[in-house]
């Protein structure tokens, strides 16, 4: 999370971050992935962090992304979601 603060800092505008929990939820389409391999091999590196992994999916629509992340959607502890694809890159300047 990236915050800018600056000037007259009010309390509340900062403080719910130093609260915050997450989790992390993986989602793999194919059970032969090798990329579960990986993220089994991160959660047990990083026991600390609520994570879950999730294989398949469920076929809620036409796009297979949104079928794959369906079930770890259904499965969320909170209520604000942020969307990571691996298959999506960025190129920072």
């Amino acid at each position: 999370m990236l915050k800018l603060v600056g000037g007259k800092l009010e309390h509340d505008t900062v403080a719910w971050i130093f609260h915050f929990q997450f989790e992390l939820l993986l989602c793999v389409e194919d059970e032969s992935d090798p990329a579960i391999m990986l993220a089994r091999s991160l959660m047990k590196k990083y026991p600390n962090v609520d994570s879950r992994l999730f294989t398949g999916g469920a076929s809620v629509g036409v796009n297979p992304k949104i079928n794959n992340m369906y079930p770890a959607y259904m499965a969320a502890k909170y209520d604000m979601l942020l969307i990571s694809d691996s298959g999506i890159r960025s190129k920072f300047i």
